[in-house]
């Protein structure tokens, strides 16, 4: 029972000891810095990667409404790919598989006044035009609009402005964000990786100099409990690059063994003196006391 005690009261030590506790504090330290420093870094890379992003597509409905095509004029035009190029910066699918392109490509499509997608030519609207036309709630305000707005298109983030043709047909443009998601999302595991390296590697290398730092306190203690032992002699060593206030506590901790050491000789001294005065007293009145 006494051993279980002891085992708890050396754990109950070591959690609550000075060493474990600076170990914590730098982790924890540390530990804010790194998510402060990440959660920065990726703010700061997601507003680049959208901000080149609403870059590209505000370019493209500026390039669209400078053209002051119509869609009748778009519809009549020879080959569809010159009108495609001047809607679209990037590549476009114009089949029915368009929900599985990559989530990087533009996609565009011709809304009516009630939004909903016009077929251009002979091409019918696909899928994923059909979601972007109903993503969108209002496609005057988004060309209007002097920035591009967020969307989720089948689930997916997407970016979208609209522009607004010669004939007063709005087209509604938007790229997706979700490379943007997964580079953050990249960056963010590999931020953690890291961190918890230096956080591991930091209580180590904390643990190791704050047991160097503490060797003076510990040969204190030790000082401490032969003195209580009896060995008034002994004294606390010093230590090469000691820190300031230890050193002042080792010097003040000697001088005050000192005090004790000397104080103790005396009371030595004293007693010893005592024990003889009344070994003497006791001598000479012994034959007075016999003779009465």
């Amino acid at each position: 029972m006494n051993g279980r005690r002891g085992q708890a009261a050396g754990r109950s030590r070591r959690f609550h000891s000075l060493r474990a506790k600076l170990t914590l504090v730098n982790v924890a330290l540390l530990a804010l810095g790194i998510a402060a420093a990440t959660a920065v870094s990726l703010i700061g890379m997601r507003h680049y990667l959208l901000e080149n992003i609403d870059a590209e597509l505000t370019s493209s409905r500026t390039s669209l409404q400078r053209t002051g095509l119509t869609l009748r004029q778009i519809e009549s035009l020879s080959e569809l790919g010159i009108a495609l190029d001047k809607l679209s910066p990037g590549p476009n699918s114009a089949d029915e598989g368009a929900s599985s392109l990559p989530r990087n490509e533009t996609v565009f499509v011709a809304v009516d006044r009630a939004g909903e997608p016009i077929t251009v030519g002979t091409l019918r609207p696909t899928a994923r035009q059909r979601d972007l036309a109903s993503a969108v709630d209002d496609p005057k305000a988004l060309a209007t609009a002097d920035e591009p707005h967020d969307v989720t298109v089948h689930g997916d983030p997407y970016r979208a402005v609209g522009a607004r043709l010669a004939d007063g047909t709005t087209v509604l443009l938007a790229t997706s964000t979700a490379n943007v998601q997964t580079g953050i999302h990249k960056a963010l595991r590999l931020d953690f990786t890291l961190g918890t390296g230096l956080l591991a590697l930091l209580a180590v290398l904390t643990m190791i100099g704050v047991s160097h730092r503490m060797r003076p306190l510990e040969d204190m203690v030790e000082t401490a409990s032969a003195i209580a032992d009896g060995d008034l002699a002994r004294r606390v060593p010093p230590h090469h690059d000691t820190a300031l206030e230890v050193e002042q506590l080792r010097l003040a901790l000697n001088s005050m063994l000192h005090q004790v050491e000397t104080a103790f000789e005396t009371r030595e001294r004293s007693s010893a003196q005592l024990r003889r005065f009344v070994a003497d007293a006791s001598h000479e009145l012994r034959t007075p006391l016999a003779a009465i």
